[in-house]
């Protein structure tokens, strides 16, 4: 056993886990020595550090960028459903107002029967579709909230926390 390895294995889980969060900043004996204690100690092998780094310098990990992609997706669903939903209410507005203009007084209860039907059942739709865009951010804050491997100023800047709130 190195020195090296030695100085780890004498580390907290802890002091291995922040180590692992900011491999970049070590040497590549350094790096190699955190990955066998962390290997060691059963919590895998950290992502590959990818070159980008963050506004503050920070060595980005490939993990980051998958999580930081998937919340993209969940706000895309989130915003295709409410965009469904006001579609929903243009067409109740336009089949209850074409309702009225074809068929005069008479036409206006069809009209705004019709057009709440079709308004209804697009309402529905796009809250079916903005629940799953929910469902997948909140999987997603359980996955990045309990990842050992980021730190918390990234889980903040993932899930959209001020880094305010982070530090407490």
């Amino acid at each position: 056993m190195s020195e090296l390895e030695k100085v780890w294995r004498a580390k907290t889980d802890e002091e291995v886990l922040a180590a692992a969060r900011q491999l970049g900043k070590y040497s590549e004996e350094g790096e190699r020595a955190i990955r066998a204690e962390l290997r060691r100690r059963g919590f895998g092998e950290p992502p590959p550090i990818i070159g980008h780094s963050d506004a503050g310098g920070e060595p980005r990990t490939s993990i980051s960028y998958r999580y930081t992609d998937a919340y993209r997706v969940a706000s895309a669903i989130i915003t295709f459903g409410t965009t469904v939903k006001v579609i929903g209410a243009v067409v109740a507005a336009i089949i209850a107002i074409a309702g009225l203009a074809y068929l005069g007084s008479g036409g206006l209860i069809g009209g705004l029967l019709l057009g709440a039907m079709a308004g209804l059942i697009f309402w529905i739709a796009g809250v079916f579709v903005t629940a799953q865009g929910q469902l997948l951010r909140a999987s997603l804050d359980t996955a990045v909230n309990t990842s050992p491997l980021l730190s918390n100023t990234e889980k903040a800047k993932m899930m959209g926390i001020a880094q305010s709130t982070a530090n407490v």
